[in-house]
């Protein structure tokens, strides 16, 4: 095993590959074979309303003609999974990640037009597992609903969720590692932002840790020394366009440490 930190060359068919950034030590926590670490890839896709004052999460579930945005459950209940179109849809199953209420780690596959049986206070991410009889995806728009908010949102066609939401476990860190913002036209001042929240103190803040502002199609970096995020931080990354609608799709890379 490559702990992180090392630095390796790795060999693809005789040739020798530069050093390829600890792909080893990537390839190993992705695997689950580094003790303690694991990763999260998040991202999402929102379109974003022309001269947008506000900053608005990377959430497919809301369009353009929507001022709603992506609001956290503040209470914990059971998640109820729906589409719209029923007759296609219905019958097939989700999974959805998230955590409960003491912010634990938990999963449910449910079948669509049903509510589950597992509470969970955060909705991570909802995948297809099964489409509706006939089918190899899900044909609907499906929502999936915990404390009577949208928390996760599957677009037709698509098989899971896009969406720029996290929240830290109990009893791990996150690091952040990666940030990337794409756009589907130039010239546009687009600002997209990471925003966290840290829900261990009294009326937590939200509060910025990654800021930027493009009008090309597409940016990433990585911060030169990844912030540490403590256990129950919220996560979600943000934007707003000057002028004229615009398609905003976004992602970051934790790498998960337990305490």
């Amino acid at each position: 095993i490559v702990s992180i930190g090392n630095t390796v060359s790795v060999t693809y068919d005789g040739d020798l590959a530069a050093d390829s950034s600890d792909i080893i030590s990537k390839i190993n926590i992705s695997r689950g074979v580094v003790t303690g670490y694991s990763h999260i890839n998040k991202f999402g896709y929102r379109e974003i309303p022309s001269s947008a004052t506000a900053f608005y999460t990377l959430y497919s579930g809301y369009d353009k003609d929507t001022t709603d945005d992506y609001l956290f459950p503040t209470a914990a209940s059971t998640a109820a999974v729906s589409s719209d179109n029923t007759g296609e849809d219905n019958g097939g199953t989700v999974k959805v990640d998230g955590l409960d209420i003491n912010y634990n780690e938990v999963t449910e596959t449910i079948t669509v037009g049903q509510t589950g049986s597992v509470s969970f206070f955060r909705v991570h991410r909802a995948k297809m597992v099964t489409a509706g009889t006939g089918n190899d995806v899900n044909e609907g728009n499906i929502t999936v609903t915990v404390d009577g908010k949208s928390v996760a949102y599957l677009p037709a066609g698509y098989g899971q969720t896009l969406q720029c939401v996290y929240t830290i476990p109990a009893g791990k860190t996150g690091y952040l590692f990666q940030v990337d913002v794409g756009v589907d036209e130039k010239e546009k001042p687009v600002k997209a932002r990471i925003v966290t929240r840290d829900n261990t103190v009294t009326n937590p803040s939200w509060q910025t840790k990654a800021f930027v502002v493009m009008e090309s199609n597409f940016i990433s970096f990585e911060p030169t020394v990844p912030p540490g995020l403590p256990e129950k931080t919220d996560i979600k990354m943000e934007a707003n366009v000057a002028t004229g609608d615009i398609e905003v799709s976004g992602g970051f890379d934790l790498v998960l440490r337990d305490d």
